[in-house]
C-alpha cells in the first residue's frame, strides 16, 4: 500500500524531530494522528488521482522526451497501479538503465508522478584481435566503439574496423526514434569484410562483401510496429559455387517489409509477455534479372508461476530452392544449443524451444557510489541467478542431387544463466546431444539473450 501524507502533517512531524519543544506525550498523540491521517488518506492511494505534473531524475544523458513518449501516465491521465507498474516495465525494457523506480508525490494536493532512473555508462570500447601461433600469417587486429544511448535517445550507433588478415568495416545507427508523426525511425548501416573462404572441397577462396541499407519504422499500436527496408549488397569471389554471375560478382537490391509485436516484461531476461515477428525480402539479381524471396516468423511466449518461468520459442524461415549460396538457410547455434553439423543450408528451417527457467536468487541491486569518476554510473546495477532446463529441436531442409533432403536435430541441457550490470546475460550451460554420452557434453558460455 502506498502511504500519501498530507503536507501540513508532514511538515509538523519535520518540526517534532527538529527542534523538539514538545513533551514526550504530545509526541506520542501527533504521531498517532499521522499514522490515522496516513491510514485515511493510503487506504485508497489511487481512487480519483489524476497526474499534475512528472518529474524526472537521475537522467545524466537520457533526455525527459524520451521517457515521456514511453509512459502511458501522462498530465490529466487518472493514476492506476497497472499503468505505474506497466510504465516501469517499459522503461527497463528500453534497456539504458540500471534501475527504474516510479512512485507517487504529493505537491499542494495534486498527484505528482516521480520517475527515478539510474544510468549506466553508454560509450564502449572493444579490441578486435586474432591470432594464432602456429598460424602468424593470419593474425587480425582493430578496434570498434558502441554507443547503446546515442544523443540520449535510446539510439544505438556501432563503429567498428580491422586489418591483417581478414579487413573489414561496420558502421550502424539503429533505432533512432523521432517524435513527428507519432513514432518514427530511420536507421542506416554500411559494412564491407574482405574474408577467407572454405569450399566444401576444403579449397580456400577469397571472398568480399559490401552492404548499405537504410530501414524506417514505425510505431502502429503502443508495441507494435511495422517497417520497410532497402539495401544495396554486393558479393564476389573466384569460388565457382558462392556466385550466381558470370563475372562472379553477384549485386543485389533487397527490400524487406516487417511487423513485430512486442509485450515482453523484460527485454534481456523476459519473465512474461510475448513476442510476434514477421518477415519479408525480396532480393532482386541486377545481373541475371533474377529475383528471390525469403519469409521469417519468431514467435515466443513467456509464464511466470511464482519462482519458475516458462518460456517457449517457434522459429522457421522458408524461400524458393534457387537461392545464391550466402543466401542459404541454416539452423544456427542459438536455436540447437549443442555442438554438431547442422548441414550447408538450404531453402527451409524451423526450430522450436522449451525452457523452464528457476529464480534461484531473486534480481537484487547494489552500488559502487565511492569510486571515482565512475561511481555515479555503477548505482543501482542488477544482479540476479537463474538455473534452467532446455529442449532444442529443428529440422534444416535443402536440396541435394535434385532432391529434397531432410536433417534433423535436436538437443537437450541445463545450466545457470545470470543477469549482470552491463553484459546483461551471461549463460553458462551444459548440452546433450542424442549421439553423445552422458559424460561427454558440450559447454557452452555466451552472453545475450538467450530467446
Amino acid at each position: 500500500m502506498i502511504i500519501v501524507l498530507s503536507k501540513f502533517n508532514y511538515n509538523i512531524l519535520s518540526y517534532i524531530l527538529t527542534e523538539g519543544h514538545i513533551s514526550v506525550k504530545h509526541a506520542i498523540l501527533w504521531c498517532g494522528l499521522l499514522v490515522t491521517t496516513a491510514i485515511a488518506e493510503g487506504a485508497k492511494p489511487y481512487k480519483n488521482l489524476i497526474v499534475y505534473a512528472i518529474e524526472i531524475t537521475g537522467n545524466r544523458v537520457t533526455t525527459d522526451d524520451l521517457i515521456l513518449r514511453e509512459m502511458s501516465l501522462k498530465i490529466g491521465v487518472t493514476i492506476t497501479p497497472e499503468l505505474l507498474e506497466k510504465d516501469r516495465l517499459r522503461l527497463s525494457s528500453l534497456g539504458i538503465f540500471n534501475r527504474v523506480e516510479i512512485r507517487i508525490g504529493e505537491d499542494l494536493g495534486r498527484a505528482v508522478v516521480i520517475v527515478e532512473v539510474s544510468e549506466p555508462f553508454y560509450i564502449y570500447l572493444f579490441p578486435i584481435a586474432r591470432y594464432d601461433i602456429g598460424r602468424p600469417e593470419k593474425a587480425i587486429w582493430g578496434v570498434g566503439g558502441y554507443h547503446k544511448n546515442f544523443r540520449g535517445r535510446a539510439a544505438r550507433l556501432s563503429i567498428s574496423g580491422w586489418t591483417g588478415f581478414n579487413k573489414g568495416m561496420f558502421v550502424s545507427h539503429s533505432d533512432p526514434w523521432y517524435s513527428f508523426g507519432g513514432g518514427f525511425s530511420l536507421s542506416w548501416l554500411a559494412y564491407f569484410a574482405d574474408t577467407e573462404l572454405r569450399a566444401p572441397s576444403g579449397i580456400k577462396y577469397r571472398r568480399k562483401r559490401y552492404r548499405y541499407g537504410v530501414n524506417a519504422r514505425r510505431r502502429v499500436f503502443d508495441i507494435s510496429y511495422i517497417g520497410i527496408g532497402l539495401n544495396w549488397e554486393e558479393q564476389s569471389s573466384e569460388a565457382e559455387f558462392y556466385t550466381l554471375s558470370k563475372s562472379s560478382r553477384d549485386r543485389l537490391i533487397i527490400s524487406t517489409m516487417s511487423y513485430e509485436t512486442n509485450k515482453r516484461d523484460y527485454i534481456y531476461y523476459p519473465t512474461a509477455g510475448y513476442l510476434i515477428r514477421f518477415t519479408l525480402e525480396g532480393s532482386r539479381m541486377i545481373d541475371l534479372k533474377h529475383a528471390f524471396y525469403r519469409e521469417s516468423v519468431d514467435l515466443r511466449k513467456y509464464i511466470k508461476l511464482g519462482r519458475f518461468i516458462i518460456a517457449s520459442r517457434i522459429w522457421g524461415e522458408s524461400s524458393q530452392h534457387e537461392l545464391p549460396y550466402y543466401r542459404l538457410i541454416g539452423l544456427s547455434r542459438s536455436n540447437i544449443r549443442a555442438d554438431g553439423d547442422f548441414g550447408m543450408g538450404g531453402w527451409m528451417a524451423i526450430a522450436s524451444n522449451l525452457e523452464l527457467r528457476m529464480n534461484l536468487i531473486s534480481k537484487r541491486y547494489f552500488s559502487l557510489d565511492n569510486v571515482p569518476f565512475a561511481g555515479p554510473y555503477m548505482h543501482n546495477m542488477q544482479f540476479s541467478t537463474e538455473g534452467v532446463m532446455f529442449i532444442d529441436a529443428g529440422l534444416s531442409r535443402f536440396n541435394r542431387e535434385n532432391k529434397d533432403n531432410d536433417l534433423r536435430f535436436w538437443a537437450w541441457g541445463c545450466g545457470l544463466q545470470f543477469q549482470l550490470p552491463y553484459v546483461e546475460t551471461v549463460h553458462l550451460l551444459t548440452a546433450w546431444r542424442p549421439e553423445n554420452k552422458l559424460a561427454d557434453p558440450s559447454y557452452i558460455a555466451k552472453v545475450g539473450v538467450t530467446f
